[in-house]
């Protein structure tokens, strides 16, 4: 089966949600607002080492499997979500032809 990522983006993720986590709440968040991040990142064919356009990013909260938030990629492969509330996610990539990751 092709997969999406090669094992830097897994990484990448990885590293990323594990900052994030880590972060607290600023005593001055303007509103109260809850503070958020960001996930970015490129989707790659690990066999032929090319970007997949249009490919599904995911986010699931990891405690309840709640969907919180999804994007999709441009043709480069690249894929960025803004405003995601500090927390622990599960994240899904897919795309027709290949496997779930």
């Amino acid at each position: 089966m092709n997969r999406l990522f090669s094992l830097t983006i897994l990484a990448l993720l990885i590293l990323s949600s594990d900052g994030l986590s880590q972060q607290k709440k600023p005593a001055n968040a303007p509103g109260g607002a809850d503070p958020s991040g960001e996930i970015s990142g490129v989707l790659i064919d690990a066999k032929t080492g090319k970007p997949v356009e249009y490919g599904n990013f995911v986010i699931y909260r990891k405690k309840d499997k709640a969907l919180v938030n999804g994007t999709v990629s441009e043709m480069t492969g690249a894929f960025k979500m803004q405003q995601v509330p500090f927390g622990f996610y599960t994240a899904e990539v897919s795309f027709i032809g290949y496997e779930k990751l």
